[in-house]
């Protein structure tokens, strides 16, 4: 029982902590110029808000958002937070590869 406690607990935190990254990463997309930036800020837009229907991120789709063909690091680096986006990258890594 404790064990499932925890889990559910800690799935709660991780969650938060993905949901969290999430608007860090929009508030800086709505900032950013580029032509990219919109179709990612819908995208964004679209993991907010199925977590909010379902109280639930979807990682891989968060993942997505950090992968290798994602525009989201040209668009951070064209807009100057080319650094927080690697710490966002770490952040999301380290979280969800501990709580699997």
């Amino acid at each position: 029982m404790l064990k499932w406690l925890f889990k559910r607990s800690s799935r709660k935190q991780v969650n938060e902590l993905n949901v969290n990254t999430v608007r860090i990463i929009l508030d800086n997309l709505e900032r950013s110029n580029g032509t990219d930036c919109k179709i990612m800020t819908d995208k964004v837009y679209k993991i907010l808000s199925e977590f909010e229907k379902s109280k639930n991120i979807n990682i891989d789709e968060l993942k997505l958002l950090f992968s290798k063909s994602s525009p989201l690091r040209e668009i951070a680096i064209a807009n100057n937070w080319e650094e927080q986006y690697r710490h966002l990258q770490k952040q999301i890594n380290m979280i969800n590869n501990v709580s699997e």
